[in-house]
């Protein structure tokens, strides 16, 4: 029995003529899944979308490389050779330190305060322009090297960032709109607000059930100062207007609203059935290209 499984795939009838020296390559991996799309650099459009989820790892980080391997060598189109390949890396191990604060020869350092790190965590540092600071996190050191093995010019970063990036990218388009952007993730919640260009706070929290997603957003509102009935909160992620955590979400808060997809980027027709809102953390990453 494999350990993983194919949960979509998404591919444009363009994918399997155009060469690959043409495209950008963006992987995202967490604790349960495995992502990539392809992005059609002169279109400049996603034209394909796949997604694996792991099957009995028990969240065990230590075992995610074994499994990215093997997805890795059985899928042609991620076996091409890419001008750029982007990969997105989750890990619960992050933080965000101000710029003028950021040291390198202590990044280690801030994570040891914030973190017990395990051993076998290298740390990780991605500069984020837009918000002068540097996030910081701790990731496993053989899925590090096995992204390096496959891809000569791949671009590590954290999950994380992408999430930042495509939140500050949705607040620019309307600055004058306060709205806390949530992106739901599988185990995870990312909660992020900006006034003006200026980042007001960032944090994620694991999450187990559609409680504890009400519960930590209402903890970060209320550590901002502001009630639930006047703050606009913009969904991200997967979560869907018929699904009970929006219908929870709902009752506390009159301002929801979906944030529509990136529109610095084309898609291929094939996505069009498939909510904007998803998928926002992988096609983020092509916010974080080389």
């Amino acid at each position: 029995m494999t350990a993983y499984h194919l949960q979509n795939r998404y591919l444009d009838p363009e994918t399997s003529h155009i060469s690959s020296y043409f495209c950008q390559l963006f992987i995202l991996v967490n604790n349960i899944s495995f992502q990539y799309a392809i992005l059609d650099s002169d279109k400049n459009k996603f034209i394909a979308l796949v997604e694996y989820d792991f099957q009995d790892i028990s969240g065990k980080l230590g075992s995610i490389h074994h499994l990215a391997e093997e997805i890795i060598s059985s899928e042609e189109l991620l076996q091409k050779k890419y001008p750029s390949v982007v990969v997105g890396i989750d890990s619960p191990y992050h933080t965000l330190v101000p710029l003028p604060l950021f040291d390198a020869d202590q990044a280690g350092k801030f994570l040891d305060f914030n973190f017990r790190v395990p051993a076998d965590n290298q740390t990780h540092t991605d500069l984020i322009e837009e918000i002068n600071a540097v996030n910081i996190s701790g990731m496993q050191k053989e899925l590090l090297d096995l992204f390096s093995k496959h891809y000569r010019r791949e671009s590590l970063v954290h999950s994380s960032t992408a999430i930042i990036r495509a939140a500050y990218w949705h607040h620019m388009v309307d600055p004058g709109m306060s709205c806390l952007f949530l992106y739901a993730g599988n185990q995870t919640i990312d909660l992020v607000m900006f006034e003006g260009s200026k980042l007001v706070l960032f944090n994620s929290f694991p999450v187990k059930s559609k409680e504890d997603l009400l519960y930590f957003t209402l903890f970060v509102i209320e550590n901002t100062g502001q009630r639930p009935d006047q703050i606009q909160i913009c969904l991200g992620g997967m979560i869907d207007e018929n699904s009970d955590t929006y219908r929870l979400l709902a009752q506390y808060f009159k301002e929801l609203s979906f944030v529509p997809r990136l529109s610095t980027f084309n898609y291929s027709a094939i996505f069009d059935h498939i909510p904007p809102q998803h998928y926002q953390d992988l096609f983020a990453l092509a916010l974080c290209g080389l």
